[in-house]
């Protein structure tokens, strides 16, 4: 399977994980962007092919949660994701429904709401769900229906969201863009999963070179200090 197939294939699923977390499309697909990315360098040291797409949504799972710890802020669905034809009035009630799918979504426990998003905006079924999230089908059935319970009359509107915010073929294109690039996206954030055997530079190397720099350029000018200090004493002396 070559790179684009791969994203064409899991695209709904891995960037619902991430939307789960984010709740923000824009956000949610540069994560998953780069979970793809990863996953794609990663695949030729793993012993065995790990399961799909569970092992990439893994990926996108840890790297959203840690891009939501670090902006300490979960955006709201972007204006700009709206059809361009619509009539203000018909962006305003988008809008006012967006806000409304989101206030529902963030009210909802983190494990229930993966699997609404995972079912409605990734389009998997309920088997589908239970293996990327590593849980029984009965598991994945019963969170869907306390997440179904929890959102109550807003369940049509979130669903509806979802649905119209699924990645289109522009993602799959983005990512083959970033390939091809050569963009090495920072794994870090990438926990549970083997390191990438792709050599970074060392986030340190500069701050302690700049400090060794610093430190010698002071020595050196105590030295002179000194040496001069320690001349006039002498011209001194002789006088």
């Amino acid at each position: 399977m070559d790179f684009a197939a791969l994203v064409r294939q899991h695209q709904n699923a891995v960037c619902a994980t991430a939307y789960a977390v984010l709740r923000d499309r824009a956000r949610s697909e540069d994560i998953a962007q780069d979970a793809f990315l990863i996953a794609w360098r990663k695949l030729p040291a793993e012993p065995t092919p790990p399961p799909l797409p569970a092992w990439i949504c893994g990926i996108a799972r840890n790297l959203a949660r840690n891009a939501a710890r670090k902006a300490r802020e979960v955006a709201m669905p972007s204006p700009l994701d709206l059809p361009s034809e619509t009539t203000p009035l018909d962006d305003a009630l988008s809008r006012e429904e967006a806000q409304l799918a989101d206030s529902a979504l963030a009210a909802i426990a983190e494990g229930d709401r993966e699997v609404l998003v995972l079912y409605y905006r990734g389009e998997q079924s309920l088997a589908d769900v239970a293996m990327i999230l590593g849980v029984s089908e009965a598991t994945a059935k019963q969170r869907l229906h306390r997440g179904r319970e929890r959102l109550k009359s807003a369940v049509t509107v979130v669903a509806a969201m979802l649905r119209a915010s699924r990645p289109t073929a522009a993602f799959t294109a983005g990512c083959v863009a970033a390939l091809g690039a050569g963009r090495i996206p920072e794994a870090d954030a990438a926990t549970d999963a083997t390191p990438l055997h792709t050599a970074r530079p060392s986030t340190t190397s500069f701050p302690v070179a700049a400090l060794v720099g610093i430190i010698a350029v002071v020595v050196n000018a105590i030295v002179a200090i000194v040496v001069v200090s320690r001349h006039g004493s002498e011209e001194e002396m002789v006088a």
